[in-house]
C-alpha cells in the first residue's frame, strides 16, 4: 500500500471513530485504542498485552472499548492501579487525574521500562509522555513526544505521526 494510501486509510479511520462516539471520555479511549495499533511495542513474554490504567476515573471504558481487541497478536488484559509501584507486566499505562508533581515521579518510575505512557492531561507529551489524547475544535488530536518513544525503543508507524503532532520534551 503506498504511503498516500495508508495515511488516507489512518485519517479516516481517526475521524470516523471521532464522530461514532458520543462522549469525549468514550472517544479518548477509543482513540488510545486505535492509536495503539499503530505503535510496535517490545514484547514482554506472557500471552497478553498489560494495559494498566492510573487513577481510573473512566469507569469500564477501557473494558469496553479493548474488548476482543489484540495489539501484536496477543490478548489485552486491563488492570487499574493506584499506585506507581504496582506496574509488573505493564506494556501500556495509561495515567488519569494526577498533580505536575504526581506526574513528573510516575514518569520517572517508567523510565527505561519500555512502557508507553499515555494520558489526556493537558502538556503531557512535553513533559516527557510518550503519547497525548485531547479534544480540540471537536476533534481527536494526538501529540507524540518521539524522543521518548525512540529512548524506551517503541516504534511509532510513520503513518500515525503524520497525523499527530511531533513535540519535544521541555528542556526543564
Amino acid at each position: 500500500m503506498n504511503t498516500f494510501l495508508r495515511v488516507a486509510v489512518v485519517t479516516i479511520l481517526f475521524v470516523f471513530t471521532a464522530q461514532a462516539y458520543e462522549s469525549d471520555d468514550t472517544l479518548k479511549v477509543s482513540i488510545i485504542e486505535k492509536a495503539s495499533q499503530f505503535i510496535a511495542l517490545k514484547d514482554k513474554g506472557g500471552e497478553s498485552v498489560v494495559v494498566t490504567v492510573f487513577n481510573n476515573s473512566y469507569g469500564d471504558l477501557f473494558e469496553k472499548i479493548f474488548a476482543d481487541k489484540q495489539i501484536n497478536s496477543k490478548n489485552i488484559k486491563i488492570k487499574y492501579i493506584t499506585s506507581i509501584d504496582q506496574l509488573e507486566n505493564t506494556t501500556i499505562l495509561y495515567i488519569s487525574n494526577v498533580s505536575s508533581e504526581n506526574l513528573s515521579a510516575i514518569l520517572e518510575k517508567t523510565n527505561h521500562k519500555n512502557i508507553l505512557t499515555v494520558s489526556d492531561m493537558r502538556g503531557f507529551a512535553e513533559k516527557g509522555g510518550i503519547l497525548q489524547v485531547y479534544i480540540a475544535s471537536q476533534k481527536a488530536k494526538l501529540k507524540i513526544n518521539l524522543d521518548v518513544a525512540n529512548q524506551e525503543d517503541i516504534k511509532v508507524k510513520a503513518s500515525l505521526l503524520r497525523i499527530a503532532e511531533v513535540v519535544q520534551k521541555d528542556k526543564i
